[in-house]
């Protein structure tokens, strides 16, 4: 198999490194303090987390379940997927259903279909009020607190509660929560700003309700050693400049990485060098081409402009600057902020403590181009 995984978790060996991250996220869960794992757009949180869910397994010693919310839009759709989480992986856990689950599903009272390529249940919930999706809440953890094994969930992308209409979502977890000492979370979330705001923000629920931890770019050496060690695995040689090109291309930023090394790993050659990483680069900017374009016929020529700016100045601090405005042939500054606040809320721009870049590496290198 292509050990570059672009997507998922299937076990260390296609792993790197993150030992120290690792190590602490587990010494945190298993002393029972909760977690707020943020960074940038896929530089590995889930893969991060279920490689520690994988260490944590061996034990035997905690019931893992682990939640994608980034689909979520509401307060009903949290509800039925913490559910099916919880339910499917005491399914699976134990290959029957304990009294204490039976119970669960009988005071839920869903609708079960099962998923036509797994063969696993779906459950579907019916509420009639608000209230009772929040009793359904509390009686899955008030289930989880009364398991005899120390229960840890995942729910990632949690800031995307932020964004449901009932405003109490917040609360009403760390209520919750609070009431379930069996039960240690990681809160992981892709949006900076907002994981900040409801972890460290007076006014919010979530206060000073767990520890933060920065998810930073995997070391450069670790990550030259992983990928020389799979390339000469597969019986294809990579030499260092091919190695250090392939890092400094996608800034050590794990998707790119991840993915242009899996690109070459299944190219035909069995040598790896610059100009083969030059040519397969070329390859994947001319196939995104279109997908690249179409977002000029989805943006102003504000944002499409400031866009472009920013992709050719490789990240500037001060966006508003008269250089930066005069180089680029850009429109006044407040006209600048309000492009810059749609670039921010659509993810094409990050700002990473010192300078505004943009998200996607290779569209970036695109824009750079033209």
């Amino acid at each position: 198999m292509n050990p570059f995984l672009i997507t998922g978790y299937k076990s260390p060996e296609y792993f790197c490194d993150r030992e120290k991250e690792t190590k602490r996220l587990i010494e945190s869960l298993i002393n029972h303090r909760n977690v707020t794992l943020f960074s940038r757009r896929r530089i590995g949180k889930t893969a991060l987390i279920l490689h520690t869910f994988y260490q944590l397994r061996k034990g035997k010693k905690n019931i893992l379940i682990y939640i994608d919310l980034y689909a979520t839009r509401n307060q009903k759709e949290f509800t039925e997927l913490f559910a099916n989480a919880v339910i499917n992986e005491f399914e699976s856990g134990l290959g029957r259903m304990t009294e204490k689950l039976k119970n669960l599903i009988s005071s839920l009272r869903p609708t079960i279909t099962y998923d036509q390529f797994t063969g696993n249940p779906v459950f579907s919930f019916t509420w009639e009020t608000e209230k009772n999706v929040e009793i359904t809440i509390e009686n899955m953890f008030s289930f989880l607190n009364s398991q005899k094994k120390e229960v840890i969930i995942a729910f990632d992308e949690f800031q995307q509660i932020v964004e449901y209409p009932q405003k109490n979502m917040e609360a009403i977890i760390r209520t919750n929560l609070q009431n379930s000492p069996n039960v240690t979370c990681v809160f992981s979330g892709s949006q900076d700003h907002l994981m900040i705001s409801m972890f460290k923000d007076k006014s919010k629920p979530f206060y000073q309700s767990g520890e933060l931890m920065h998810l930073e770019k995997i070391d450069s050496r670790e990550y030259e050693k992983f990928i020389t060690y799979h390339f000469k695995k597969g019986k294809k040689e990579i030499d260092k400049l091919a190695s250090e090109l392939i890092l400094n291309i996608c800034e050590y930023h794990t998707f790119f990485v991840q993915y242009l090394c899996n690109r070459l790993y299944s190219t035909d050659t069995d040598l790896i060098n610059q100009q083969v990483v030059y040519d397969t680069l070329l390859v994947i900017l001319k196939e995104n081409e279109t997908f690249y374009f179409n977002y000029k016929n989805l943006l102003t020529n504000n944002q499409w402009n400031l866009l472009s700016a920013i992709a050719k100045e490789n990240g500037i601090k001060q966006i508003t600057s008269k250089d930066f405005i005069k180089k680029y042939d850009l429109n006044t500054p407040s006209s600048i902020k309000t492009a810059l606040d749609v670039l921010l809320k659509n993810g094409l721009v990050y700002f990473d403590t010192e300078n505004y870049v943009l998200e996607d590496v290779l569209f970036k290198i695109w824009l750079q181009r033209i």
